[in-house]
């Protein structure tokens, strides 16, 4: 037993039908950390696990890792889109943390670049990158785009792509929990629970 969480709460109208998998619920910290013990028995992870169990371990990762403690230890909702790009919203509690969380990406090496997105103002992390020929040799540089986020009201939106966050931002008209294959799922689990990984 634990917090009640209703599929309707804030975060969650950011997911859409689209995703790969998601999770939601109060606190994600405890559940995030079982669920990479739990799969650290499997030698085949799919590629969206892979690269998530890739990303927790950059330099980038564990430095954003202090901030974002307690952000995620309000409502939340993550997924990942089946190209790979990833979404999270979170109810904000603490109006500086993303600040903080574009000081460390600075650090980092990464530029922080403000845009407008679906009419949102959007701060977007990039780094420039060389593209190489088929002769081997560096003839382009190009920007990589690392995340973005925006914040709606009271929740805190983060995406690993432009469109993934174009997605999340329109989701509203199609999401997750509105839909009747997500409702049918969780009908029969108990209330209150502690959340959701669907």
């Amino acid at each position: 037993a634990g917090q009640d969480i209703s599929p309707s709460s804030s975060p969650q109208k950011y997911l859409p039908a689209s995703l790969a998998w998601a999770a939601m619920g109060h606190d994600l910290r405890p559940l995030w950390a079982d669920l990479w013990n739990q799969l650290g028995r499997y030698q085949g992870l799919p590629f969206p696990l892979r690269q998530g169990q890739q990303w927790q371990s950059t330099q980038l990762a564990q430095a954003l890792f202090g901030p974002l403690t307690p952000l995620l230890s309000n409502e939340y909702a993550v997924g990942q889109l089946n190209d790979g790009t990833w979404l999270m919203a979170v109810t904000t509690t603490e109006p500086t943390v993303t600040e903080k969380l574009d000081s460390i990406a600075m650090q980092q090496g990464l530029t922080v670049s403000q845009l407008t997105l679906a009419g949102q103002t959007v701060k977007a992390w990039s780094r420039l990158k060389t593209r190489v020929d088929d002769r081997n040799r560096e003839t382009t540089v190009e920007t990589e785009l690392v995340g973005v986020h925006t914040k709606v009201d009271d929740c805190d939106v983060f995406a690993t792509s432009l469109g993934g966050l174009t997605t999340a931002l329109a989701a509203s008209a199609n999401t997750l929990t509105t839909t009747q294959r997500f409702q049918h799922t969780v009908q029969s689990m108990d209330q209150p629970n502690q959340g959701y990984i669907y």
